[in-house]
């Protein structure tokens, strides 16, 4: 049974555990790759441009369009986004974690 829907939505949610589903139960990434260096390095800090690769060079089998490279980089600015949010929140002092917590007091 295909639970390709299920595996879009988690991949969405989390793109890390989608890249780490494909890396262990797939051939994807080592048909896309040739070694394990650049993955490790998309797995830790870019996921959703990583997982958008894998999947747009499996498609068009190791042959990107323009329609795939467009993908991927809108997945390298979803990627940056990700980082850009979470350093404005270090350096504003927002506490995203424990904003609730004993010390802190509710809006």
């Amino acid at each position: 049974m295909c639970l390709g829907c299920i595996f879009v939505g988690l991949a969405v949610s989390f793109p890390r555990i989608g890249l780490l589903i494909l890396w262990i139960f797939t051939p994807w990434v080592k048909v896309t790759f040739d070694n394990w260096f650049w993955p490790l390095l998309g797995l830790i800090f870019l996921p959703f441009t990583t997982l958008t690769y894998i999947l747009v060079d499996v498609a068009t089998v190791g042959d990107l369009n323009f329609g795939g490279w467009l993908l991927v980089g809108l997945s390298v600015l979803i990627d940056i986004s990700h980082w850009a949010q979470t350093i404005s929140n270090r350096k504003n002092g927002i506490a995203v974690y424990n904003q609730y917590g004993p010390g802190h007091a509710a809006p």
